[in-house]
Parts: C-alpha cells; structure tokens; sequence
C-alpha cells in the first residue's frame, strides 16, 4: 500500500454538476484533492472522509468484490465518527 498524496486546492464548481466540493479522492493515484479554505474541524472531517473512500475501494478491490464506492451516507457516518473521537482527542490542523 502505497502513501496517499494530499493536495490543497480550490475546488469551487468542480463537482460533477458544477457543485462545490470540500474534498475528492481518486482511488487509482491515492491522490485526495482537499479545499483549504475550512475551518480546522471540517477540515479534519473532510480529510478523513476522502481517506475512507479511499481505504474502501481498496479494501474492495482486494477481496476480489470490486465496487465503486460505498454510499455517502455511509462514508459520512464513519467520518463522523473517527472526526469526532479526533477532534475529541485533540487534533488540530496547525497552519505552517
């Protein structure tokens, strides 16, 4: 398993419909595209979300049940979770 490449990146209108997205992951580079422009606590979530997009598709693929994706809401509720118990802990994003 190879290092996911994050990249900061404007990503107002680049959503299928024209939409703004806060995150966007692609499974095939391990690359996540994340919007700086977020508070310290949705950035955390959104990271974390793109990584579970990530992590399922390759999870997926490697039990040979290769799917797109799991369902957003199902993707929102993990991130939710592991952001929240993060958050709780104490992580922050540090600006450098």
């Amino acid at each position: 398993m190879s290092r996911v490449v994050v990249i900061e990146k404007d990503l107002k209108g680049v959503g299928d419909q024209g939409e703004d997205l806060y995150g966007q992951a692609d499974l095939d580079t391990r690359t996540v595209w994340i919007d700086p422009q977020q508070s310290s606590r949705m950035y955390l979530g959104t990271l974390v979300h793109e990584h579970i997009h990530l992590l399922v598709g390759e999870v997926r693929c490697e039990c040979g049940a290769c799917q797109d994706e799991w369902p957003e809401e199902k993707v929102a509720e993990w991130e939710n979770l592991i952001a929240d118990n993060l958050w709780a802990a104490g992580y922050r994003r540090i600006q450098q």
